[in-house]
């Protein structure tokens, strides 16, 4: 638990910490934002850089002081290592996309499309982060901020112990972001994300009708 711990405040200020390190070394406009294809469709101030980092330092803190608790305290049956390595990949997410923007950013004037690259790895990210939340969700008890939450299924665990969906999901979308072009692969992406969550509530319904309330 105390490396878990650790490993989650690195999480928490290292995106910041590098950011602020490398603003000095941007350009004087950065790629702000994509399409689906991975063209450059806005510039902006390398201030921007510092708005996900921002973001993450924000949830790292609220999670570990404010979230968890308090989740711990509405069902102390909670495994305290379960939600905190929800949070550490959740953070990692986003400590990769920090690297991936901050590598764009660099190579904006280096390669003519760094976006088609950008938008990969975005995908990757996704894909891998959906694999061990699906292993971590099931060791999660039920509660109202993590997790499958349908009204069925904050019935019912039977229905809340699920994740094999969300890891294949995952690997999926991996396979679609390294073998696809990326306006394809982030259509695939948002299309598998979406029948997960209807394979979810459908799967959720069908098992509390066979087993109801516990």
């Amino acid at each position: 638990m105390k490396l878990l711990n650790r490993l989650c405040s690195i999480l928490t200020f290292l995106p910041l910490t590098v950011s602020a390190l490398l603003l000095p070394l941007m350009p004087q406009q950065i790629p702000a934002h994509y399409n689906l294809s991975g063209q450059i469709d806005r510039w902006g101030s390398p201030l921007e850089l510092l708005l996900l980092p921002l973001l993450t330092l924000a949830a790292g803190l609220l999670a570990r002081h404010l979230l968890i608790p308090h989740l711990m305290r509405k069902n102390p049956n909670n495994s305290p290592q379960a939600l905190t390595a929800a949070l550490c990949c959740v953070l990692a997410a986003f400590n990769l996309l920090t690297g991936a923007i901050l590598y764009s950013a660099l190579s904006s004037g280096s390669f003519a499309e760094p976006g088609e690259a950008f938008i990969r790895i975005v995908n990757v990210l996704m894909g891998l982060v959906l694999i061990p939340m699906g292993n971590i969700m099931p060791k999660v008890k039920r509660n109202g901020a993590f997790g499958l939450r349908t009204r069925w299924s904050m019935a019912n665990d039977a229905c809340w112990n699920r994740g094999l969906s969300l890891m294949v999901t995952g690997a999926l979308i991996v396979l679609g972001a390294l073998l696809l072009p990326p306006s394809y692969s982030t259509v695939l992406m948002l299309l598998l994300i979406l029948l997960d969550a209807v394979f979810s509530t459908v799967y959720s319904y069908q098992v509390y009708q066979k087993y109801g309330r516990n």
